[in-house]
């Protein structure tokens, strides 16, 4: 089997199980077939796909530049929402607030991504925390009564993730670039 990445920041440990605790009370497994573990949880700031080690060497490297450019930002969560039809949606998910920080860093990174031949997504940047995908329900899903707290939380680093799917967690970090502080 072919090796599979992203680029993105896991969520820290704290709000990680904050949010694994009011997913619980949902019900999703009985809605959706893949239910992340609560130390997968993350913002995917680019899909990858296979990848081979010259090019990941590469990336790795240039993805490295961004620690001069780039700086620790805020993230506030601020809802849930979903991708789909709000009654049987392929993902529910913890939107995130509009940060400029973020923005910039995801530009640069599909950037660097494009010109090191990449195939990039040109779908508009919409930053999220999946909690549940690949709906199986039998029954509609009611969105209206799922509910989070605002929380906020630092973001000092981003990672190239390798992907194992059997394994939890599924994602492990292969290379961790730092920011610079605000």
């Amino acid at each position: 089997m072919v090796q599979h990445y992203f680029i993105g920041f896991k969520i820290p440990e704290k709000e990680a199980q904050q949010l694994d605790h009011v997913r619980s009370t949902w019900n999703l497994q009985a809605t959706h077939k893949v239910i992340p573990h609560s130390s997968d949880l993350h913002i995917t700031l680019l899909y990858l796909g296979a990848v081979e080690d010259e090019t990941m060497q590469r990336l790795s490297e240039r993805l490295t530049d961004l620690q001069e450019t780039c700086t620790s930002f805020d993230l506030t969560i601020n809802g849930i929402a979903s991708f789909g039809s709000h009654r049987n949606p392929r993902v529910v998910y913890v939107s995130v607030e509009e940060e400029s920080k973020l923005k910039l860093l995801q530009t640069n990174v599909k950037m660097i991504a494009e010109s090191l031949n990449f195939k990039v997504d040109q779908k508009p940047f919409v930053p999220h925390i999946t909690l549940a995908k690949k709906w199986i329900g039998k029954e509609d899903l009611n969105m209206e009564d799922k509910q989070v707290d605002q929380m906020n939380f630092m973001i000092k680093q981003f990672s190239i993730y390798s992907i194992h799917p059997q394994k939890i967690p599924s994602y492990h970090a292969i290379k961790t670039i730092e920011l610079k502080d605000q």
